[in-house]
């Protein structure tokens, strides 16, 4: 079972990835469309390396058993799935 800490946690990063990213898509839209495009991209980047390096110092520096890694990682995908859906509805 995944700690409640770590679940606020993740909720918590998430939703600040979230914001972060609709900031940025409103700034490069009001600036020019030109740079939007390398706007998602640099993002969607920082995005993944930072959910990864989570994901990889929760399972090898916090998790205490194989069940509760996958746990994790299938809890903290899902929340990433469910926030671009959020942004992207909300943005387009």
């Amino acid at each position: 079972m995944v700690s409640v800490l770590a679940i606020m946690f993740s909720l918590l990063l998430l939703v600040a990835l979230g914001a972060g990213w609709m900031a940025g898509y409103r700034y490069f839209k009001a600036e020019g469309h030109q740079m939007l495009v390398r706007f998602y991209m640099a993002y969607a980047a920082f995005r993944v390396f930072i959910i990864l390096g989570y994901a990889a110092i929760y399972i090898f520096f916090i998790s205490d058993s194989v069940a509760e890694s996958k746990a994790f990682v299938l809890m903290l995908f899902s929340m990433y799935v469910l926030m671009m859906a959020l942004t992207l509805i909300l943005k387009h």
